[in-house]
């Protein structure tokens, strides 16, 4: 009799531990909803987008688009985008481009050409790399990506929102979203 009463107990002691355990699930922390990246259960903010559309040249065959966000105001001078504000650090970094005559409410499914770095920094145009989590050209494979997907779900004179989700090949899957204003640097000729 004793041997059943222990062993009722104990079945009892591991019902109500396993059951406990499963509460704990449950309060991981929400995934912030912002404009940002998430990565690693870490969220880096994003505050700014610029577009700039490539037309077709000699070099550059099909038309396209680039966009890049940041978590700096205005990552470029707008009179010059090619020249780099004085300073920033601790900037959180996402570009990509694909080919499309012009930028339209739609999803992207492959996207040839990306970079995502957190906490780069930029010092009278010295660029400090910061961490690469994603890159098309890079030579560690696991900065590389197995799928990519960008929504563009909406799109006015001024105001852009969208998501994305990239997964590299360890299966590692980096999300984010953003929504707000942004600055055309296309050039009309």
């Amino acid at each position: 009799m004793n041997t059943v009463k222990l062993f009722l107990i104990l079945l009892a002691a591991i019902a109500y531990q396993s059951c406990a355990s499963d509460a704990y699930r449950d309060l991981e922390l929400p995934i912030d909803t912002g404009n940002g990246i998430h990565y690693q259960g870490v969220f880096y903010p994003l505050s700014s987008l610029i577009i700039k559309k490539k037309e077709f040249t000699t070099w550059n065959n099909e038309p396209g688009i680039d966009i890049s966000l940041s978590s700096s105001d205005a990552l470029f001078n707008a009179d010059d985008p090619l020249i780099p504000n004085p300073k920033w650090l601790d900037v959180n970094y996402f570009s990509f481009s694909f080919e499309a005559p012009y930028l339209k409410t739609s999803s992207i499914t492959f996207v040839p050409h990306f970079k995502m770095r957190t906490n780069k920094g930029y010092v009278h145009s010295v660029l400090y790399l910061g961490t690469t989590i994603l890159e098309y050209y890079d030579a560690n494979p696991e900065n590389l990506t197995v799928s990519s997907l960008v929504n563009i779900n909406a799109i006015s004179a001024d105001e852009i929102d969208l998501d994305f989700e990239f997964t590299r090949p360890g299966g590692e899957i980096v999300i984010g979203s953003y929504k707000g204003g942004y600055l055309d640097v296309s050039t009309e000729e």
